[in-house]
This record gives C-alpha cells, structure tokens and sequence, in this order.
C-alpha cells in the first residue's frame, strides 16, 4: 500500500509542477534615438536618381533626428543647394536633395524591433558592418506614373 501512495503521490507531483521555463534569450534591437544623416537617394520616376554622399557629399546635410520623448525632426544643415544633376537652379532636369531655409519636417516615431514608424511609413534598422543603417522605401506618383524612393541613412 504504502508503494502504491509513494507512486500516487511521486505522479501528482510531476502533473502539478510547473515545467521549468525556458530561458529565451533576450535579442536587442538597435535603437533609433540620435541623429542620422542621408547617405543614399535612389528612385525610379522623377529621374532615375541613384546618389549617395560619396559621389555628393552634400547629400550628408539631410539630418533626421530622433529624440527619446518620441519626436523626429528632419532638416538641410547645408549652407548651400545640395544638387546632384548636372542642371543647377530651377530649370527642367535639375534635382536638388536639400535647399537651405526649407522648413524642417517633425512628428512623432515608435520603434518596435528594427522597424521604426514614422511620417506614414516605416523604416527598417540593420547593422552592416558595424554601420546602423535606416533604410526606407516610399511609393510616390510622379508625372502620371507610380515609382520608388528608396533612402538610407546612417547613424551618426
């Protein structure tokens, strides 16, 4: 008798014990807070356009940043048009990315991951030897006909 309450009691034990927990481990995002500056500009209506700051370092002085309380701020630093066509000014083909005194663009941002959402649209951080990158594809209809802008910046 006294075996078969060992045996009962050994077997309620293991059905009422809680499995022990899994240990998962804790995966961190990169976090967006700070300030980022454009690197790249490639779309496929207005041009096509496929620029970075190597080619034009003015590029550069398009800064985003985010701050902690969950604002974003975007702006041109430069001191001068940033253009990246051979046309200069406001003629047909010029393409400027960033004049200065244009009004700086804010709102609001959440990060859940490596996506980060923000003007209407999302972003997404990766880690490319060891450069945070943002990297943003945008549909835009330009000139009757729908396109993409694709941008990255890294974090400064």
């Amino acid at each position: 008798m006294n075996k078969y309450l060992l045996l009962s009691a050994i077997a309620i034990l293991f059905i009422t014990c809680k499995k022990g927990h899994q240990i998962t481990p804790k995966t961190t995002s990169p976090v967006v807070t700070g300030t980022w500056t454009l690197y790249s500009w490639n779309e496929s209506v207005i041009g096509p356009l496929n620029v970075n700051s190597d080619e034009y370092p003015c590029i550069s002085n398009n800064v985003t940043i985010f701050n902690q309380d969950s604002t974003v701020t975007g702006s041109y630093i430069g001191k001068d048009s940033c253009y990246v066509t051979p046309l200069h000014g406001f003629v047909n083909g010029a393409t400027t990315i960033g004049i200065p005194g244009q009004q700086a663009i804010s709102g609001a941002w959440h990060q859940n991951g490596n996506v980060v959402y923000f003007a209407s649209g999302y972003s997404i951080i990766s880690n490319i030897n060891g450069k945070l990158l943002l990297t943003r594809k945008d549909s835009i209809f330009y000139g009757g006909k729908w396109g993409m802008i694709t941008t990255v910046n890294i974090k400064q």
